[in-house]
């Protein structure tokens, strides 16, 4: 019973705390674009985004913590050991923000309430206690002026053994610390939320050099107002400048030009090599992705197998060359090509280094992904 009645008195004593500060918040939403080899030629995309708002206020609440109460004898603390940031020489303009960076708790515009008073902070507090005083004494005031911030928990008994060291209080052999359970003031921002804001984003793109079987993506994160537009550029083929122009106060324009293709290793999944056994020896059959042969937007290129045949070694190495480095040029989606079996040797196991590349690509550097056959032993 005592608990339920302790929870309705804290949850009327939260209801009865206005709002320190209220705002409105955008929760952005992200859009996921992709452009294809036909982007560049037809009209921009429309994207239609309903951006949530939210009201968010800032409310005092109990919060349940462990506070640590310093208890020193009635000392003067030690005014050059305490770093009060420079607070007592600093000119008036700078004064609040002095004393929020010493004071752990407070904050600025509690500062800045603190020293509007006028009484508080006009010379150092000489003991822990007077310190302590003079914090719930500044809180009191400002609570009866209707400033709705508490601090004074905070500062004392949160941050208490921090502020009592840094200040220059803290002396170990007159002090000592004391925890205890207990509920703080602190602050809590609440949202609620209000309405949707209807936004429109156009995307254009210029120049793109795009395979048809390629793609590359996008996200455009799109807030509040016009500007407030985060774009993420697609990078996988192409090098992108990206422009925002805000069209109206609903609508955006987002443009990507592309200002150069990125020269790519052709992948390893251009094509595969299996190493098998022949008639007259083995054989190296070459299967192609047709995507990767060289067409009409690309015909200075060539596809070229480059390969070895090794001996192994324990290992599965290259013990032993049987034939060197070799350039085919492919021009089908399957290959077979002849490994002589005067070149083997009966009983060891054979297989093969190879790696597909275009040349003379406009969207191919000359690497490709090295790779191997499984062994095959010789008859």
């Amino acid at each position: 019973m005592k608990n339920i009645l302790s929870l309705l008195a804290l949850t009327l004593l939260m209801a009865a705390q206005p709002a320190l500060a209220q705002e409105y918040r955008a929760k952005p939403v992200t859009i996921d674009g992709v452009i294809t080899h036909l982007s560049s030629t037809t009209a921009p995309s429309l994207y239609n985004v309903k951006v949530p708002i939210y009201t968010v206020y800032t409310v005092p609440v109990l919060e349940p913590r462990t506070c640590t109460k310093v208890v020193c004898r009635d000392i003067p603390g030690n005014g050059t050991q305490g770093d009060w940031k420079g607070y007592f020489t600093s000119p008036h303009h700078e004064r609040a923000q002095r004393l929020a960076d010493a004071i752990k708790g407070i904050g600025l515009k509690t500062a800045e309430k603190i020293l509007e008073t006028g009484l508080y902070f006009n010379s150092k507090p000489r003991t822990w206690d007077a310190f302590s005083r003079e914090i719930s004494s500044a809180e009191s005031t400002l609570l009866a002026r209707g400033y709705k911030g508490h601090f004074a928990d905070l500062v004392i008994n949160v941050y208490g053994v921090e502020n009592s060291k840094n200040l220059g209080y803290y002396e170990g052999s007159s002090c000592q610390q004391v925890q205890y359970a207990c509920n703080v003031w602190t602050e809590k921002e609440v949202e609620e939320f209000a309405y949707h804001l209807d936004r429109q984003v156009r995307v254009a793109v210029n120049n793109t050099s795009l395979q048809d079987f390629e793609t590359e993506s996008y996200k455009i994160t799109v807030g509040m107002l016009p500007q407030a537009i985060q774009i993420e550029k697609p990078s996988a083929y192409n090098t992108y400048d990206a422009s925002v122009a805000i069209i109206s106060s609903a609508q955006s324009l987002v443009t990507f030009n592309a200002i150069g293709r990125n020269r790519i290793t052709l992948p390893s999944e251009a094509g595969t090599a299996t190493l098998f056994k022949s008639e007259h020896g083995f054989n190296i059959a070459l299967s192609v992705n047709p995507n990767y042969l060289p067409k009409d937007n690309d015909a200075g290129s060539e596809l070229q197998l480059v390969y070895r045949v090794c001996q192994t070694d324990w290992f599965g190495g290259c013990h032993k060359a049987m034939i060197p480095w070799t350039t085919e040029t492919i021009r089908k989606v399957s290959a077979d090509i002849h490994v002589s079996e005067n070149l083997l040797k009966k009983g060891s196991k054979y297989k093969v280094w190879y790696k597909l590349i275009r040349t003379g690509s406009r969207f191919y550097n000359n690497e490709g992904v090295s790779n191997t056959t499984d062994s095959v032993k010789a008859d």
